[in-house]
């Protein structure tokens, strides 16, 4: 008995031993990780030219524009770059670009009008009591593109701008200096601040 003591003994002792010559050859790793969601900055230029006068014989005015930065670490498959408009009406808002997004309709923020009358300008009516149309274009830089949207996220009558591949770029607005068709008559709009309002909005998909 004595003797099978002894050997239990030894035998521990060698698996002690053993064990730590095993521990002696081990190792530890601690991986760490961390993501970047995507993310985006628009910046307003000081390019951008958001007030003047309208002319009150001929309504053509000295030229506006929006200019916006685009910079993201995003793709296409990652966030909807949207570009819409508003305007105020009797009652509400209603989006300011008509013809497919080439006119873009201001309203007397003074004296609101109807729906109906920005409805009719953005057709190039002479019934829009209070609303003036002009030309509305789009042009981008650094391999942004853009393409009109009657409804995108939510947004109706836009403009999805489209990165491909690009990281950042310019996003330029600009309205035309003469009235559309019959847009503005003497008789029919009255003194006061004419407004459209442009936003560019990033929508994750």
């Amino acid at each position: 008995m004595k003797n099978l003591n002894q050997k239990l003994l030894i035998l521990l002792m060698i698996t002690a031993m053993s064990g730590l010559k095993s521990y002696a050859d081990t190792n530890a790793e601690l991986m760490l990780q961390t993501s970047i969601p995507a993310a985006v900055s628009f910046t307003k230029q000081a390019s951008s030219v958001e007030s003047g006068k309208i002319n009150q014989l001929t309504g053509t005015h000295g030229g506006l524009q929006s200019v916006f930065t685009l910079q993201t670490n995003a793709t296409d498959d990652d966030l909807d770059f949207i570009l819409s408009s508003s305007v105020l009406v009797d009652g509400g808002t209603a989006s300011a670009f008509g013809k497919n997004g080439t006119t873009i309709v201001l309203t007397n923020t003074n004296d609101l009008p109807e729906t109906t009358d920005v409805n009719n300008a953005k057709t190039g009516g002479s019934s829009n009591h209070n609303v003036i149309a002009y030309p509305f274009s789009i042009t981008t830089t650094n391999g942004l593109t853009k393409e009109y949207k009657t409804s995108l996220q939510g947004y109706e009558n836009c403009y999805a701008i489209i990165l491909n591949t690009a990281e950042t770029g310019n996003v330029i607005g600009t309205v035309g200096t003469n009235p559309d068709g019959g847009t503005y008559n003497v008789g029919q709009d009255a003194p006061g601040t004419y407004q459209a309002t442009v936003t560019i909005t990033a929508v994750g998909k």
